[in-house]
């Protein structure tokens, strides 16, 4: 699976480098995009188009599920491990949203009170509670996403 500038988002055939099939439903480049590990048929994606969208390649309209929420493009996304229902998307202004994916709702927001750039990539602890969340300016922070408060966070980096 392959996100592209182009606002396509591919399905390759490993074994004989191929597309399988090419989705075209955003509208601008796509940033991000997670496949659910328990389900391989499961993908979500983000687009500088300020949708996330949620996918099932069984399906004869894989994309099921559009979401326009923020005032800004979706750079980073993530499925909780284990529970496909539950959805952290990094946005370019690097705000974090947590969303059920049952109610279609954000049920936890993470701002960035620092002078931050966008959500570069994300990971959840393996119990789910905390959120490492990277962004463009070089830093990382840890998120406790019952309290949505930060935990502690990792300096700036200077590349050489």
């Amino acid at each position: 699976m392959s996100g592209s500038n182009d606002s396509t988002i591919n399905l390759w055939e490993v074994e004989q480098p191929r597309v399988l099939i090419k989705y075209e439903d955003h509208q601008n480049e796509v940033l991000a995009l997670d496949v659910f590990q328990m389900d391989g048929n499961v993908f979500a994606s983000g687009s500088s188009d300020l949708t996330f969208r949620i996918w099932d390649i069984r399906m004869k309209k894989a994309c099921f599920r559009v979401f326009a929420e923020n005032k800004c493009g979706v750079s980073s996304i993530k499925f909780m491990p284990e529970n496909i229902n539950t959805l952290a998307v990094g946005y370019e202004d690097a705000t974090v949203r947590i969303w059920d994916l049952r109610s279609i709702f954000a049920v936890g927001k993470l701002n960035e009170e620092e002078d931050y750039a966008g959500v570069t990539s994300m990971s959840f602890s393996k119990s789910g509670r905390l959120l490492f969340t990277a962004y463009q300016s070089n830093y990382i922070r840890v998120w406790d996403l019952l309290t949505e408060k930060s935990v502690c966070e990792f300096g700036r980096f200077e590349h050489n």
